[in-house]
């Protein structure tokens, strides 16, 4: 939950505000949506892959650890999510997150 303080009240608008992501490992340390980018720095991690609508979506691999990646939005995307993978194939993933 990405909330400026640890109290009941923040945590709570946090989560109504959607600002959250699932992980069996790797973190999302600074995600950002802007300018029909998408930019997140993360834990090391092997792919990042940005989901869109019908499953459609983009890859970014290496055979390294990287923290960084960068997405141009396709214009025709409503909503887009992302996931992450580390070397050990553990994932995190974003809540849908409107592209626009």
């Amino acid at each position: 939950v990405d909330a400026p303080a640890c109290t009941r009240e923040a945590i709570l608008d946090a989560l109504r505000r959607r600002r959250f992501y699932a992980s069996q490992g790797p973190s999302i340390e600074r995600l950002v949506v802007a300018d029909n980018w998408l930019s997140v720095e993360t834990s090391p991690i092997r792919c990042a892959r940005l989901v869109g609508p019908r499953h459609k979506g983009q890859w970014i691999c290496h055979d390294h650890d990287f923290r960084r990646a960068e997405f141009r939005l396709p214009p025709d995307w409503a909503f887009i999510r992302l996931e992450i993978e580390d070397a050990d194939r553990h994932i995190a993933w974003t809540n849908t997150l409107g592209a626009a």
